[in-house]
């Protein structure tokens, strides 16, 4: 179907409040967030599609920190009067083309299976899409935004892959920084981490930190780490924490994210 009234374009901030105004329709949760990410993070990676001067739609991405060329897929939402036409993935093809000539080798995307009682599962046209696309189901964590709505991550190979690197063991020590409560979650909290030293943490150290977590109610706690960090393994497991999924190539060709969850309730 070709679409050639219809302009994809860098978001501005002149097209800010009609972008905010289209993702509100949808999710007031995802309007909340986007909107402190455009004021925060800026607009570098958004795209507005425009029909007539208008904006009608919004994609974009952003670069995950600390990788080689992996990104993940920003809010990507259409004006309710044009589905079905086939916009949602004339603009996700856009958007490839665009990181595609950014070489980037993996672009991911997290969603929900939240359903309500009007609309169904309002995410599964989306991840239809994705699926359609090449996307593939990588992660399921359950109740994570709330119980009963699962966290579900998709990746989509964007470069063929090369050869992993050879790399030295791990010798970095390791550092737990902070325990914070993660967006658009009800008491599911992450500890971020830090390489310093030589040595890692402790079981103690990380108890304590679960114990924080347990005054503030939290129902349960992840941590991910590269697959080369084998060090954390014992403590982990010493601590209660279980594997709970693996994001291939993450970080580079041939070294991946280990994800695991504490669950305290």
């Amino acid at each position: 179907m070709q679409h050639t009234e219809y302009k994809f374009r860098p978001m501005k901030r002149r097209h800010v409040d009609a972008v905010l105004k289209i993702i509100d329709a949808h999710d007031d949760d995802d309007f909340e967030y986007a909107r402190d990410s455009y004021e925060y993070s800026g607009r570098s990676g958004q795209y507005v599609l425009m029909y007539e001067d208008a904006v009608i739609g919004v994609t974009g991405y952003r670069r995950a920190s600390d990788t080689d060329n992996t990104f993940w897929l920003s809010w990507t939402y259409l004006d309710a009067e044009y589905h079905g036409q086939k916009l949602g993935k004339y603009m996700l093809d856009k958007l490839l083309d665009i990181l595609k000539q950014k070489k980037a080798r993996k672009l991911f995307v997290s969603t929900s299976d939240y359903a309500d009682y009007e609309r169904g599962n309002i995410y599964l046209d989306a991840i239809k899409l994705y699926k359609s696309m090449g996307f593939n189901e990588e992660i399921v964590h359950p109740d994570y935004y709330n119980p009963g709505e699962s966290q579900l991550i998709y990746g989509l190979v964007l470069q063929p892959p090369q050869p992993a690197k050879k790399r030295p063991n791990e010798k970095r020590g390791i550092v737990l920084t902070e325990l914070f409560e993660i967006d658009e979650t009800e008491d599911v909290y992450a500890v971020d981490w830090r390489f310093s030293g030589r040595k890692c943490f402790t079981t103690d150290e990380m108890k304590r930190l679960l114990d924080d977590a347990r005054e503030r109610n939290a129902h349960s706690v992840f941590i991910s780490f590269p697959s080369d960090v084998r060090k954390v393994f014992e403590p982990l497991e010493a601590s209660g924490f279980q594997p709970c999924g693996i994001l291939e190539n993450y970080f580079e060709d041939g070294l991946h994210e280990y994800q695991f969850r504490c669950t305290l309730r």
